[in-house]
């Protein structure tokens, strides 16, 4: 679901299904960067972009995380319930796609990729994202 209020966006997700069945949940938004500069700020830490473009198609894991800041012309928040990682990717310097994830997949061989699923239950799951503007 999603909910577009004045000053925010919140995309809620509810994973239901057979109890013990196995799954891992991300979401991929993207944003167009305004500036040459901007960058990814966690606590005090700040990620360039060209770091990110660094690693290439698998990723950068920000592992153990819920909420972080786009530093831009604008600054937007995206704090996440459920989640618990992001990984950031990029396929050029304009474009940034910010993703909340329950597991980073190459933490893993291919193998053993369900090491890292999480399993249902009797009730749904549910999942957060919120995306404000920063001052």
């Amino acid at each position: 679901h999603f909910k577009l209020s004045p000053n925010q966006l919140e995309i809620s997700f509810s994973i239901s299904g057979d109890t013990g069945m196995p799954f891992m949940l991300g979401y991929h938004p993207a944003f167009n960067l305004q500036s040459s500069d901007a960058s990814v700020r966690i606590l005090d830490k700040n990620i360039s972009i060209q770091k990110i473009l660094e690693v290439g198609d698998r990723a950068l894991e920000v592992a153990e995380c819920s909420e972080l800041v786009l530093e831009d012309r604008v600054s937007l928040s995206v704090r996440t319930q459920g989640f618990n990682h992001f990984m950031l990717w990029s396929p050029h310097p304009g474009m940034l796609c910010i993703e909340p994830i329950t597991y980073y997949p190459y933490r893993a061989a291919e193998s053993g990729l369900s090491s890292g699923f999480m399993l249902l239950n009797d009730s749904p799951v549910e999942f957060l994202v919120i995306i404000e503007p920063k001052n």
